[in-house]
């Protein structure tokens, strides 16, 4: 089972990360720069850059990601690039739905 964890390289998503691959379990991470999860050496890690708010970049890390965790900061416009409080949460079951073997491709 892959568990897709978006924000591995922030505080929050890092420290879950790094708690699923103490646990035995394979975790995809998706960041935004690669370049802060230089230090993921796991064989049980899948590093993917990515943004919650970038749509084509979340439906490459869904692929195959049979659990989700999103972490949004839903206070900064940044980072949240206008999406609603539980925007993304919605958009990550739309393409996970979707993203089931013969699904169509996330909207």
């Amino acid at each position: 089972m892959i568990l897709l964890v978006n924000g591995a390289s922030a505080v929050v998503g890092r420290r879950f990360s790094q708690t699923l691959l103490e646990g035995g379990d394979t975790v995809r991470c998706l960041a935004r720069q690669l370049s802060k999860l230089t230090d993921f050496a796991n064989p049980d890690c899948e590093v993917e850059e990515g943004n919650i708010s970038d749509l084509r970049s979340l439906q490459r890390a869904l692929i195959s990601s049979e659990v989700v965790n999103l972490t949004i900061d839903t206070l900064s416009q940044q980072h949240s690039n206008g999406l609603q409080r539980g925007g993304g949460e919605a958009l990550a079951r739309r393409c996970a739905s979707s993203n089931s073997p013969g699904g169509n491709p996330c909207p």
